[in-house]
């Protein structure tokens, strides 16, 4: 699939995950390439996300109260 695609996207430079790992991306196309790849899943991230969701559900619960 990566391979495929890379072709049509030659400037890219660099690919973020936004999750922990980088099982989707094909990292042999990519370092051939010359893509850096990388992920950005910090605790920062995802429990930012996690009280984001929190709040955008007890907003919700209080809207059709």
């Amino acid at each position: 699939m990566w391979r495929a695609r890379l072709p049509r996207v030659a400037r890219l430079r660099a690919v973020v995950s936004a999750v922990i790992g980088v099982d989707t991306i094909d990292m042999d196309a990519a370092n051939a390439m010359g893509v850096i790849v990388g992920h950005g899943a910090m605790p920062e991230n995802y429990l930012g996300v996690a009280a984001r969701i929190a709040a955008v559900a007890m907003a919700a619960v209080e809207a059709t109260c």
